[in-house]
């Protein structure tokens, strides 16, 4: 899979939940390859508004890059680290 806005191969499958906190709804990117006994298991969406193509049914948001690496490096499992490693 390769990512459609700048081509990386470095694309993560996940999921898009709502946590519920103090201030609110915040909309949360889960991603897949997590370690079960992790504390913290998400990174928030940049903006609360998803987009979509409704001819191809593409959806897309932002994270931020940084907080996505900092949770793989501390909760990653070694295979999701591996298929992450620079060439």
């Amino acid at each position: 899979m390769t990512c459609p806005s700048c081509k990386s191969k470095k694309v993560l499958t996940g999921r898009v939940k709502v946590k519920l906190g103090e201030g609110g709804a915040v909309n949360a990117f889960y991603p897949d390859g997590l370690k079960l006994l992790t504390l913290k298991k998400s990174v928030p969406l940049v903006h609360e508004t998803l987009s979509v193509c409704t001819a191809c049914g593409h959806l897309w948001g932002r994270i931020r890059p940084a907080e996505l690496a900092a949770l793989i490096e501390r909760s990653g499992k070694d295979e999701l680290k591996k298929r992450l490693v620079d060439d």
